[in-house]
Parts: C-alpha cells; structure tokens; sequence
C-alpha cells in the first residue's frame, strides 16, 4: 500500500545517486550534502504539489 503522505516512488538508482551527490558535497564543505539532500526534497515537494493542484494544461 502507498503511504499518502509520499505518493512517489524513488527508483533505487537514483536514491544510490542522491547518497552519492551528498557524499561528494560534504567532501566539498562539512554539511553541503545535507543542504543538496534538503534543497532536493523540497523540488519533490513542489512536484507532488503542483501534480494536486491539477495546474498542468489539458490538451485535447
């Protein structure tokens, strides 16, 4: 069963390149990793929103 309050799936493969974006940024400065994974969750946020909304055209 989907959970509501995360009506997506990440695919595996793309959750291994998020772990391995943030190691890189945090091997830039201490914490950069956090910022991407947070600045990276709020984009999804705003998809999911927008897909609520209906706000896409309807093209017939």
């Amino acid at each position: 069963m989907t959970d509501p309050r995360k009506p997506y799936k990440i695919h595996d493969e793309a959750t291994l390149d998020l772990r391995l974006a943030a190691r890189w940024y945090n091997r830039r400065r201490g914490g950069l990793g956090a910022e991407f994974v947070l600045a990276v969750d709020a984009a999804i946020a705003k998809i999911v929103e927008a897909g609520r909304r209906s706000v896409w055209p309807v093209f017939l």
